[in-house]
């Protein structure tokens, strides 16, 4: 199993926080984060985690409901 990109994950973190600070962290920017934190962390999910203290509830759930839908098939 590949190792994650700690160096990646460590510069999505540090914009994350810059991000929050500015005002700036939306729906959008948040996911796009996650993405690249998912992807930099070798589809680790637990190493990812570090973003929900940027999301707002709301984000959150909409992800999980989205985690739950069955795959739909041809």
């Amino acid at each position: 199993m590949p190792q994650p990109d700690w160096n990646r994950i460590r510069d999505i973190a540090r914009r994350a926080e810059e991000i929050q600070r500015s005002g700036k962290m939306d729906r959008e920017t948040w996911r796009e984060l996650l993405s690249e934190a998912f992807l930099a962390a070798r589809e680790r999910p637990d190493l990812t985690s570090f973003l929900s203290t940027y999301a707002e509830s709301a984000w959150i759930q909409e992800l999980r409901k989205e985690e739950l839908k069955p795959l739909r098939v041809g």
